[in-house]
């Protein structure tokens, strides 16, 4: 298990700087009956820590920490998103820039190959760019306007992606957004209300 692995290799536990996994949108790696099980021990070891936490057992690997970290901060950074119309999105292009094989430009390593913005042949294509933007915010005005928690969303391009230069924002994407959003404050209030001075500990 991997918070035993990090027990016994300290050394390399203090490396880490952040935990992330793949993301369950538009994807069917969680789909295998192995990838089903892994998810529930993930769950079950999330648990484990925030038990731990509202016991105030403070003897947590790193690794612990930062899993715990990325559960307290993640309510926080969704308030970035109130009155943003850019929601978890970027200008194409400004932030990151991925290259495939072929040279063609896109916007991050994570969308597929249907959004390219240029190349490395003849630079970052602004048309292409604005029809990306464009596309996108028809997409975001069209299925957002009246969601209960679009200011608390961070919702990208690689969540709506399709197999054409379109976009599509599907229904299970925002149920899975409203239980999370709803998981995380849930989780935030309960830890700090077992243990107020979690953010100083942690910060320490």
């Amino acid at each position: 298990m991997l918070k035993k692995f990090f027990y016994e290799n300290p050394n390399l536990d203090n490396r880490i700087q952040r935990v992330t996994r793949v993301s369950d949108v538009n994807t069917s790696y969680y789909d295998s009956n192995d990838q089903k099980i892994s998810n529930q021990k993930r769950t079950e070891f999330l648990r484990t820590i925030i038990a731990n936490v509202k016991r105030k057992k403070t003897n947590l690997s790193n690794f612990e920490t930062i899993i715990l970290k990325n559960i307290l901060h993640e309510p926080l950074m969704l308030t970035q998103y109130t009155d943003n119309s850019m929601r978890g999105a970027c200008i194409p292009g400004s932030y990151k820039l991925s290259v495939d094989v072929d040279g063609a430009f896109h916007m991050c390593e994570k969308i597929n190959p249907n959004y390219s913005i240029g190349s490395v042949y003849d630079g970052i294509d602004e048309d292409a760019q604005l029809d990306v933007m464009s596309n996108f915010f028809k997409e975001i005005n069209k299925k957002c306007k009246n969601c209960n928690i679009k200011n608390l969303c961070n919702i990208c391009y690689v969540s709506a992606e399709t197999e054409k230069e379109s976009f599509n924002i599907s229904l299970e994407y925002c149920q899975k957004m409203r239980e999370g959003v709803l998981s995380s404050l849930s989780e935030y209030y309960s830890l700090l209300e077992s243990n107020p001075d979690l953010f100083m500990d942690l910060r320490r």
